[in-house]
């Protein structure tokens, strides 16, 4: 029992001193070992490994494309007059451009954050990811057509997977080139 208890404290005592050598350490060292650490799957300075920061944010970015996908459904879904008080709130900003055109670029635009947002949340998934696009779009189109004050076009549908497509693709082709430099870095 004695052994195993000046074995422990040799080892704790040895676990402070690298601890310490390492604050004392220069600023470059420091960040050169959190990062093997942290390539490693080693527990960082954070208190979150690797692959549970990587679960972390995967689990809040397929919340946050669920939140704009209801915020999306009810700007679609709701009143006609909210997408006109949009555009006379931002028109003077934008240079006064004419209703399509604003409803054009406002389409691409939020539908390519939620592509992004979707392709973020789920890596390789490209496929699935699209096509989920793909349903949201042309359903909350389908549904626009049910209610009594709007009307849902296969334009506005096309611009909307579009959108979709763009985002989704652009932050697979971001993720990708990301992956491929850090892969491509030397160790130091």
């Amino acid at each position: 029992m004695d052994r195993r208890r000046s074995l422990y404290s040799a080892h704790a005592a040895q676990a402070r001193r690298t601890t310490t050598a390492r604050e004392k350490a220069s600023p470059q060292r420091r960040d050169r070992d959190r990062d093997v650490r942290a390539d490693e799957g080693v527990i960082d300075m954070t208190g979150f490994s690797s692959q549970k920061m990587s679960a972390f944010m995967q689990r809040y970015l397929t919340f946050g494309a669920f939140g704009l996908v209801a915020a999306i459904a009810y700007g679609t879904l709701g009143r006609a007059g909210l997408p006109y008080t949009i555009y006379f709130k931002l028109a003077p900003w934008l240079g006064h451009p004419n209703m399509r055109t604003f409803a054009t670029v406002e389409h691409l635009l939020v539908f390519a954050i939620f592509g992004a947002l979707l392709s973020s949340a789920y890596p390789g998934r490209i496929i699935p990811v699209c096509c989920a696009i793909m349903f949201v779009a042309t359903l909350l189109e389908y549904l626009q057509v049910l209610t009594a004050d709007r009307h849902g076009t296969i334009r506005d549908a096309c611009e909307k997977v579009a959108g979709g497509f763009l985002g989704a693709v652009a932050a697979y082709a971001i993720a990708r080139l990301r992956r491929n430099v850090t892969s491509l870095k030397a160790p130091l």
